[in-house]
């Protein structure tokens, strides 16, 4: 599944990211799994992550994943103050991982980062 994604650089991003069973569709129990969101330039694709510009592991507690759903959250600071990631086209991927070791990637698509205009925030 390819699924563009924007987001203006400083700014905080939330993006709701449902998994689903690849035959019957129904929404997976992802307790215990260990998800992933990697962001780099295209060029660095081959490279360890890292040299990611933004990256995110979560772990879903026990009980916590019946529904499915992971909440992917970029802060502002994932941008700004940790690495100052330039805005631009970037290629981003998110990965699980299984208690029993299976790793699988969901998505692989284009991450564009837009400049901020505005950098007050008082």
């Amino acid at each position: 599944m390819e699924l563009p994604l924007k987001m203006v650089k400083g700014d905080s991003f939330r993006r709701k990211i449902t998994f689903f069973d690849g035959t019957t569709r129904r929404v997976v129990d992802i307790s215990n799994w260990t998800l992933f969101f990697t962001v780099k330039r295209p060029e660095y694709l081959d490279k360890d992550d890292s040299v990611a510009e933004i990256r995110k592991t979560e772990t879903i507690r026990a009980g916590q994943g019946t529904s499915g759903i992971w909440i992917l959250e970029i802060l502002p600071a994932d941008t700004t103050t940790v690495k100052d990631v330039q805005p631009g086209l970037y290629k981003y991927d998110v990965q699980y991982r299984r208690p029993d070791g299976t790793i699988k990637t969901v998505t692989v698509s284009d991450f564009e980062i837009a400049p901020q205009v505005t950098v007050r925030t008082t």
